[in-house]
C-alpha cells in the first residue's frame, strides 16, 4: 500500500492522472476517482488529504491505476468538450476546412493543426491512433497527398462512419465504415497521381462522425523523403535520376509542401519524430524551426517508443522529451511521447483495445519511460493537448478572419466595378451601352453646371471655359476697340466733320461715318477673336468629353474610337451653328442703336467737363472716377491750347464715340460668350445623348463594336466567382459564430 507520506510527495501527479482518467475514460467514474477529480481544484493539502485516505480505502493505488488504464482499451477517449462546446467547435473546424482553399487563394491564412514528419517517422500511424482509421501503407511513401482529418463528436450517430472525398464540402460523398477508409484513400490517390506526378499537392478530406471522441481537425502531409519509387508511367515533379519506372528524388517536393503549410503563422505543426532518432538532426524540426524559431508553435511528438533500450544506459530518451539539456531542442509546447503499433502489429491487426492496454503499461512500466511526466505520454493525453490547442486558436482567430474577409470583398466590388462588364447578348450590350451614354451625358452635364468636382483640373468644364472667356476679353480690349481720345482718333474726327461740311450739321455725323470711325478694324479682329473664342470652348469640351469615354467605357476601345468620331463630328457642326450665330450678331454691329441708358449718361457725364475758357486748371475740375484718363488728357490739351468752337465740337463727337464704344464692349462681352456657351456647351448637353443613340441603338453595329477580350472575360469571370466564395464564406462565418 503507497504509504500516505509518498502520497503527498506524489501529490501533484497524482492530480494530473486522475484528471487525465476522468476525462479520457468516463466509465471508470468511481466514487474515488470523482473524490480524487473534486479535489483537483482544492490547495495541495487537501488533495494530500483526499489521496491518503481514498489509497486506505481503496487499497493499493498501483493496481487500481494500472485497471484503470487498461480499461483505456474498452474505449476511445471520450469527449473533452460538452456536448454543446464540441458541436460549436466542430462547425467552425468544419467551416474552416470549406473555406481553406479559397480564402488561402485569397491570402487570408486559416489556422490548423498540421502533422509533419520524415517518411516512415509514424505520422498516419499517430493519425490512426488516434481516429480509428487506416491509412494506406506502401512499400515507399505512404502518404502521397495531404490529408485534411476532421473528428466530430455527435451523440446522435448510431454507429461511426466517415466520409472521405477531394471535395472539402465532402459533396456527393458516401458513408464508409471506418474499416474500409484506407481503401477509399488509396483509391482516390491512385486516381490522382496515376500519369502524373507522384506527390500531389491537393488535400484528400476525410470526415469520423463517432458518438464518442475528440472534436478535432489534423492534416496529415507526405512525408519528408528522398527517394521513391515512381509509378509507371508517372510524370515526377523532381528532376529525374533515370528513366521512367526507375527512381525519382522528390525531397525538393515533399520539403515545398511541408513549408508551404507551416510558414503560416496560424498553423501549429506536429513533429512526429522517432523516439530513437536525433532530435536535433531531424529534417522535419529543422524545418520547423526555420519557420517557428522559436518553438513558440511547435509540438513534438515522438513515436515509436516501444522501441526504446530499458537500460537508462543507452538512451536519453527522458532528458530529449524533457528538453533538460541546453543543446536539447527546444519547443515552447514541448515533447509528447506516444505508442503506436508496429509493422508487424499492423500486419497481425492489433485492435485499438490492446493498442491501449500496450500503451498504458508501456509508460507506466518501462524502466526508462515511466519516469517521464503522466501529462507528456499517451495517445490519449496528446488528444487533450490537441483539443485545447485548435479551440484556442480557432476562437482567437475567427473574428480576424472575419474582418480579413469583409475588407477583401470590398476590395474585390471595388475592383469588379473598375473592371470592364462582360457583354455576350444584345441585350446585355444595349444594357452596358445605355450606361455608358447615359454616364458620359450625367457626368458632362455636371461639369458644365459646375456642381461635379474633379480633382482631374483639365476635367474642370465650367471653370476652364470661364477662363477662355476672360482671354477674350483681354484680347478684344487690346487688338480691337480704338481709343477713342487718342489724338489720332481727334485727327479722324476732324476730317470727317470737315468732309460732311454742307451735308449735315456741323456737330452731327452720319452713321456711315460714325460707324467707319467706330468699327474701322474693329469688325474683322472682333471676328478672329470670336473664331478663336469658339474653337477654343470647342476643343475643351471635346476633351472632357473624349476622358468622359476613357473612364466609362474604356473596355470597348472600338466602340469608344467610334463615338469618338461620332462626337467629333457632331461638335463640328455645333461649332457651325455657333459661328453663324456669332457672325450675325456681329453683322447687326453695323446698325448704330442702342437703348442703353449707359450711352446719354456717359455723354451727359463727360460733355459738362469739356474746357470752355473760362478756367485754366481744368484737372481739378474733373473728378477721376467720371472720365477716362485719355479724356482728361485731351481736355488739357485743349484748355493749353485754347478752347474753341472747332476743339469743343472734335472733342463732342469723341464723347459720343466713347461713349457708344462703351456699349458695344458691354454687348459683345456679354452676348458673344453667351452664344458660344449656348451653342456649343449647352446643346451638347442637351442634344449629345440623343445623337448617340441615333447613331449606335443598332444591335448588329453594337455587336460588331464591343467584342470583349477573352483574358478580360476569364479574368472578370475569376474575379466574379472569387467574390461569390467570399460572400459565401463570410455568410457561414457569421451563421456559426
Amino acid at each position: 500500500m503507497m504509504s500516505a507520506r509518498h502520497t503527498v510527495g506524489k501529490a501533484v501527479q497524482v492530480q494530473s492522472e486522475i484528471v487525465q482518467l476522468r476525462l479520457s475514460l468516463p466509465h471508470v467514474a468511481t466514487p474515488v476517482l470523482k473524490s480524487l477529480a473534486a479535489s483537483a481544484v482544492t490547495s495541495t493539502h487537501v488533495l494530500c488529504t483526499v489521496v491518503a485516505t481514498t489509497v486506505i480505502r481503496c487499497g493499493s493505488a498501483r493496481r487500481r491505476a494500472d485497471r484503470a488504464m487498461c480499461a483505456a482499451a474498452t474505449t476511445s477517449a471520450g469527449p473533452l468538450l460538452s456536448e454543446e462546446s464540441a458541436t460549436r467547435l466542430a462547425d467552425k473546424i468544419s467551416l474552416l476546412e470549406r473555406i481553406r482553399g479559397p480564402l488561402q487563394e485569397e491570402g487570408i491564412p486559416v489556422p490548423g493543426i498540421v502533422v509533419v514528419g520524415n517518411q516512415s517517422s509514424g505520422k498516419s500511424s499517430v493519425l490512426e491512433h488516434i481516429s480509428g482509421i487506416s491509412f494506406p501503407r506502401a512499400q515507399n511513401t505512404c502518404t502521397r497527398m495531404p490529408a485534411v482529418l476532421q473528428m466530430e463528436c455527435n451523440s446522435k450517430a448510431k454507429a461511426p462512419y466517415a466520409l472521405v472525398s477531394l471535395d472539402a464540402n465532402f459533396a456527393g460523398a458516401q458513408k464508409v465504415a471506418l474499416e474500409d477508409v484506407g481503401q477509399r484513400i488509396a483509391y482516390l490517390t491512385h486516381d490522382q497521381t496515376t500519369g502524373g506526378p507522384e506527390i500531389q499537392n491537393i488535400p484528400i478530406h476525410i470526415k469520423v462522425v463517432q458518438k464518442d471522441g475528440p472534436t478535432l481537425c489534423l492534416i496529415d502531409l507526405p512525408g519528408i523523403t528522398h527517394i521513391s519509387k515512381a509509378a509507371e508511367g508517372a510524370k515526377p515533379q523532381a528532376k529525374p535520376v533515370a528513366k521512367t519506372g526507375q527512381t525519382f528524388d522528390i525531397h525538393e517536393v515533399t520539403t515545398g509542401i511541408v513549408k508551404e503549410y507551416i510558414r503560416q503563422e496560424e498553423m501549429v505543426v506536429l513533429c512526429v519524430v522517432p523516439a530513437n532518432d536525433d532530435f536535433g538532426n531531424c529534417e522535419a524540426i529543422k524545418l520547423a524551426q526555420e519557420q517557428d524559431p522559436e518553438g513558440q508553435r511547435t509540438l513534438g511528438v515522438v513515436t515509436k517508443c516501444d522501441e526504446v533500450p530499458k537500460d537508462p544506459g543507452d538512451t536519453d530518451i527522458v532528458e530529449k522529451i524533457n528538453m533538460q539539456r541546453q543543446n536539447d531542442v527546444q519547443l515552447h509546447m514541448g515533447f509528447h511521447a506516444v505508442c503506436n503499433r508496429s509493422p508487424k502489429e499492423v500486419k497481425e491487426n492489433l485492435s485499438a483495445k490492446d493498442l491501449a492496454k500496450k500503451e498504458a503499461i508501456l509508460f507506466r512500466n518501462h524502466p526508462v519511460l515511466r519516469h517521464l511526466p503522466q501529462e507528456n505520454v499517451g495517445t490519449a493525453e496528446l488528444v487533450r493537448k490537441i483539443t485545447d490547442i485548435q479551440e484556442a486558436r480557432v476562437n482567437e482567430h475567427f473574428p480576424r478572419i472575419k474582418n480579413q474577409v469583409a475588407r477583401r470583398i470590398s476590395e474585390t466590388e471595388k475592383e469588379l466595378q473598375q473592371m470592364q462588364l462582360v457583354c455576350q447578348t444584345d441585350r446585355e450590350r444595349i444594357s452596358r451601352f445605355l450606361q455608358i451614354s447615359t454616364a458620359v451625358c450625367e457626368e458632362l452635364r455636371q461639369l458644365s453646371e459646375g456642381t461635379y468636382y474633379d480633382q482631374v483640373k483639365t476635367m474642370r468644364l465650367a471653370h476652364r471655359a470661364f477662363e477662355k472667356v476672360q482671354i477674350f476679353e483681354s484680347e478684344v480690349q487690346a487688338a480691337c476697340l480704338p481709343d477713342c481720345f487718342s489724338q489720332e482718333m481727334a485727327g479722324k474726327v476732324a476730317e470727317a466733320m470737315q468732309e460732311t461740311r454742307g451735308s449735315q450739321l456741323e456737330n452731327f455725323l452720319s452713321h456711315p461715318v460714325f460707324r467707319r470711325l467706330v468699327l474701322d478694324g474693329f469688325a474683322s479682329k472682333l471676328n478672329e477673336q470670336s473664331k478663336q473664342l469658339i474653337a477654343d470652348v470647342r476643343a475643351l469640351l471635346q476633351e472632357v468629353l473624349f476622358e468622359l469615354i476613357k473612364k466609362h467605357g474604356s473596355e470597348f476601345k472600338r466602340l469608344g474610337e467610334a463615338i469618338r468620331n461620332e462626337i467629333q463630328e457632331f461638335l463640328d457642326e455645333l461649332e457651325g451653328h455657333t459661328e453663324d450665330h456669332v457672325n450675325a450678331l456681329l453683322d447687326s454691329e453695323n446698325y448704330i442703336f442702342t437703348l442703353d441708358p449707359t450711352y446719354l449718361e456717359l455723354v451727359g457725364r463727360l460733355s459738362r467737363h469739356i474746357p470752355d475758357g473760362t478756367t485754366r486748371d481744368v484737372l481739378s475740375s474733373i473728378p477721376k472716377k467720371d472720365a477716362p484718363a485719355g479724356f482728361r488728357k485731351r481736355c488739357e490739351m485743349i484748355a493749353k491750347d485754347g478752347s474753341n468752337e472747332q476743339s469743343q465740337s472734335v472733342l463732342l463727337m469723341q464723347i459720343s464715340l466713347h461713349a457708344y464704344s462703351t456699349v458695344v464692349k458691354r454687348r459683345i462681352f456679354d452676348h458673344i460668350p453667351m452664344l458660344v456657351y449656348n451653342g456649343v456647351i449647352f446643346h451638347a448637353v442637351k442634344d449629345l445623348q440623343c445623337k448617340v443613340l441615333e447613331s449606335f441603338m443598332n444591335a448588329d453595329r453594337l455587336a460588331a463594336l464591343m467584342i470583349v477580350n477573352p483574358k478580360v472575360v476569364a479574368q472578370r469571370e475569376k474575379l466574379e466567382q472569387t467574390l461569390r466564395n467570399l460572400k459565401q464564406a463570410m455568410a457561414d462565418l457569421r451563421e456559426v459564430a
